[in-house]
């Protein structure tokens, strides 16, 4: 996952793996975060217009000690820079993270 335009991402305990793996899912609405092959959580989101809105961050309790929710929302975001969309949070670990990190531009993008 390039992480690049969010900053650096820890890296969750374990090995390779373990590494976790975000994939696109439109149809549900959601980014899922798989470790191995194993879903361990999601952000819900919902686009309209030029808006895309980050409802829900779900991770399952097997995975919290992973540190998986960074990795959600960078790629989130990186996606909604991408698609050029401006970003509204409703999340409350998305907006933790982004008022922790600074990673969000003053236009939402």
């Amino acid at each position: 996952m390039d992480t690049t335009r969010c900053g650096s991402v820890p890296e969750p305990a374990g090995t390779a793996a373990r590494r976790p793996l975000v994939r696109d899912n439109p149809a549900a609405r959601r980014f899922e975060i798989y470790v191995g092959q194993h879903p361990a959580g999601y952000l819900r989101y919902c686009i309209k217009d030029d808006e895309i809105w980050l409802l829900e961050t779900v991770v399952s309790r097997r995975y919290c000690v992973d540190n998986l929710v960074p990795y959600l929302v960078c790629w989130a975001l990186d996606d909604a820079r991408q698609r050029r969309l401006d970003v509204r949070v409703v999340s409350p670990a998305v907006r933790t993270f982004i008022a922790i990190h600074d990673v969000l531009e003053r236009d939402g993008r």
